[in-house]
């Protein structure tokens, strides 16, 4: 029953990418990579942080508004974190195959079917060094 803070009204755009895609990006490395060369790992599919949080209440069945509270933008935040996943793509044939939305689904459906154990665990975010 807490609020979600979206700064800058979550204009920053990301790109998010599935474990399985990451994965299936190293093995490729790993195996048909040339030694020294540097591969970006990235989907091609962006999303702004308000649009990620609105399938995410569609998810949950709860109103954007009633979860959201907008707030001013951190200070020295970046406005998007996107890579140019081509070199991987073009010379290692590889693809990210897990789209967000299935992604989303899939972690929702894992949420629910763990959440007596997870409503056991604190809500507060903290940062490991």
């Amino acid at each position: 029953n807490k609020k979600l803070l979206l700064h800058g009204g979550g204009k920053s755009i990301r790109s998010f990418i599935h474990m399985r895609d990451v994965s299936s990006a190293l093995f490729k490395v790993i195996t048909h990579g040339k030694i020294g060369e540097t591969y970006h790992i990235s989907t091609k599919e962006h999303v702004s942080i308000k649009n990620l949080v609105s399938k995410m209440c569609q998810l949950s069945d709860i109103k954007f508004n009633d979860f959201v509270t907008v707030e001013k933008d951190r200070i020295g935040k970046d406005q998007a974190y996107l890579l140019d996943s081509s070199k991987i793509r073009k010379k290692l044939n590889w693809t990210d195959r897990v789209s967000l939305d299935t992604g989303l689904n899939e972690t929702f459906d894992w949420i629910n079917d763990n959440f007596a154990i997870l409503r056991k665990l604190s809500y507060e975010y903290r940062h490991k060094k």
